[in-house]
Formats: C-alpha cells, structure tokens, sequence
C-alpha cells in the first residue's frame, strides 16, 4: 500500500513492515526512514542522501546505533527519475 503526504511516500506491505521516502523539489530522493529491525515500534533508521548543484548524488549517510556511517562517491551519479522500488526485507 501506498501513502502520500507532501513530497514523502510511506510504503506498506501485508505484513505492516513500511518505509517512507522523501524527495526534493526536484524529485531526489532525499531520505528514507524505516523502522529499526531490533526495536522496531519506537525507534527508527533514516537514510540520507546528498546531491551536487546539477543533481548527481554525491554522498549517501547511514547513521546506526549511534555511530555515523557514510559514504562520498568519488564520481557523481546521475539518478533515474523512474519510480523507485523500495524492496522491504524480510
């Protein structure tokens, strides 16, 4: 099931597992929050993604358990405008 609120899209699936996906103004994914596998009904993960000034993704941030994890890509990427597939893990 999909919800939509604004620029960001919550995805459901049978089971209740979900993630929301928040796109700019120019429609990059900006973040995706998704609950925390271990505690699952208070806290959550988000995902954050960075883009230069002509809208290649440079940078995607995954901090977890307090501990900030990154990555800057060495050459930018142009990202598909084409509906984007949140696979919900098991």
């Amino acid at each position: 099931m999909y919800s939509y609120s604004g620029n960001n899209t919550t995805i459901t699936d049978a089971t209740g597992k979900w993630k929301t996906r928040t796109v700019d103004g120019s429609g990059n994914l900006i973040t995706v929050t998704e609950p925390d596998p271990a505690n699952p009904t208070t806290a959550t993960f988000v995902t954050n993604y960075t883009y230069d000034v002509v809208n290649r993704l440079v940078q995607v941030s995954m901090p977890r358990y307090g501990i900030p994890r990154s990555a800057r890509l060495r050459t930018p990427v142009r990202i598909s405008r084409a509906k984007p597939t949140l696979k919900l893990e098991p």
